[in-house]
């Protein structure tokens, strides 16, 4: 993956589905296959924040981010209700 320090991570706040537990085990398995990391979580909170690698983010959606709004991935509408890009971080 790469040296962490070193790399551009895109902020990432996501909108979990209810029962927000559930949806943080599934994301706990998301986060591992995009090489990504939780910011926070809480199993009471609907919102959990993460951090993904520039590249990862460019593969899953095609382009640069911007402080945006993105649709939910393809197959993880079962845990995600909303993706919301927060932060780039440039080292």
């Amino acid at each position: 993956m790469g040296d962490i320090k070193n790399t551009i991570r895109v902020i990432i706040d996501i909108e979990m589905i209810h029962p927000f537990s559930s949806s943080l085990n599934t994301l706990l398995q998301f986060i591992e296959i995009w090489h990504s990391y939780i910011v926070s979580a809480k199993t009471s909170r609907e919102i959990a924040r993460i951090s993904m690698p520039l590249s990862k983010f460019k593969l899953m959606y095609g382009v640069n981010p911007q402080k945006a709004e993105y649709p939910v991935p393809k197959g993880a509408e079962r845990f995600m209700a909303g993706v919301v890009v927060v932060d780039i971080i440039v080292p």
